[in-house]
């Protein structure tokens, strides 16, 4: 009886926190505008080129 219990609950912890994923993600991503300014660029794939400055 026990386990079925846990199981709902974690179950319903898991489906509250899944609700809550997209809403949170959302206001951590930058607009548009802001990830095309000058001078905010990636450096992920940097290793080994040349050195470019403006």
């Amino acid at each position: 009886m026990t386990l079925g219990l846990r199981k709902a609950v974690t179950v319903a912890v898991l489906a509250v926190t899944a609700s809550l994923l997209p809403a949170v993600s959302a206001t951590a991503s930058a607009s548009s505008a802001d990830a095309r300014a000058v001078g905010n660029y990636c450096l992920a794939n940097t290793w080994n080129t040349p050195e470019v400055r403006t």
